[in-house]
């Protein structure tokens, strides 16, 4: 990340107010995220840290705003490039419309937020440009009118400019349909991931980001695979992998049922019920478990993902199991035998 000596350089020393209760308002805030912009820009002048400085001295709010953005950007410096960088280096992935959203969210959360929480998967929900919540699957049309469908607890940023459309997965899985880009035939459509970049060959495609992988599966067309360290590989219709950030797996035939979720299921063809269970886990608020003598219970089915408490009615009518109930938000199946 590039240095921050023209942003801390505009002559202003502030005292320490992170343990203070009074907080900017969310306007001043949001003028604070547009100044820590406008002066990591490389082209940032001294009279823009003139009329920052300016700025900080109209009042003690603007100073202590200000003295949050500076308490941000040290701790940007210390998060991984793939989550910090983009947020700064807007030019390069967002436009500074985004990353002024994106930085004012950042600087609601309170100063004593520990790293792992900027680095969590809520903080990654919160500050996608697309994101949904748990149990929701949600549709978008881009501009370039391809779409983009996103699965529970997923989060994207999207990115359109005169050279390319992209799509940053920050977390979960979506479905994309390409749709030619009439306006600018040249620009490829990407999915970056912190893995590596998928390009699309004119294809519908999913995409899921996993801890230590990213996994791709071909309905239609193709794609290119290029792992940051390591060779590009093509994938085809029909075929599905996995990557890591230094190489692409063998390809396999995909699943028909891998993508049942965009129809609100979720499909077993004698998975173990522990298998099913971790599946409904991620569309359901709270944690179902099961016991560990029925988590090898091949279990086989459609399962409606869109009504968790059906589905589990259903494996009840179904399996020899019964159900321990503490609240709705921590279920126990076990042997009703």
């Amino acid at each position: 990340m590039p240095d921050s000596n023209g942003i801390r350089g505009i002559g202003l020393t502030f005292t320490d107010k992170s343990s203070s209760s009074s907080t900017p308002s969310e306007t001043i805030l949001a003028e604070a995220a547009e100044w820590l912009t406008i002066l990591h820009d490389s082209h940032a002048s001294e009279a823009d840290r003139n009329a920052c400085a300016a700025w900080c001295a109209q009042s003690p709010e603007h100073a202590q705003a200000w003295e949050r953005a500076q308490c941000l950007l040290a701790r940007l410096h210390h998060l991984p490039p793939h989550i910090a960088s983009p947020l700064l280096n807007n030019k390069q992935t967002f436009s500074r419309r985004e990353a002024i959203r994106k930085l004012t969210l950042m600087l609601l959360i309170p100063a004593g937020a520990s790293s792992l929480f900027w680095q969590s998967d809520q903080f990654q929900l919160l500050t996608g440009d697309y994101h949904t919540a748990t149990g929701q699957i949600q549709r978008w049309l881009l501009p370039d009118n391809s779409q983009l469908t996103l699965n529970t607890q997923s989060s994207t940023d999207v990115h359109y400019d005169d050279t390319q459309r992209l799509i940053g997965l920050k977390l979960g899985e979506i479905y994309i349909e390409t749709h030619k880009d009439s306006r600018y035939p040249a620009r490829p459509f990407q999915v970056q991931t912190q893995q590596g970049v998928i390009v699309a060959l004119g294809t519908k495609f999913s995409v899921r980001q996993q801890a230590s992988h990213t996994q791709v599966e071909i309905i239609e067309g193709a794609v290119r695979i290029t792992p940051d360290n390591g060779l590009p590989h093509i994938l085809h219709a029909g075929e599905a992998t996995h990557f890591t950030q230094f190489a692409v797996a063998p390809q396999h035939p995909r699943s028909t049922a891998s993508l049942s979720w965009l129809q609100g299921m979720m499909v077993a063809d004698n998975l173990p019920l522990a298998t099913v269970v971790t599946e409904l886990n991620r569309y359901r608020s709270g944690v179902i478990r099961c016991d560990d003598k029925v988590a090898n219970l091949r279990v086989s089915g459609a399962f409606p993902i869109r009504d968790t408490d059906l589905a589990l009615h259903m494996l009840l009518q179904t399996y020899p199991l019964s159900m321990y109930s503490l609240t709705r938000y921590w279920i126990t199946l076990y042997s009703s035998s």
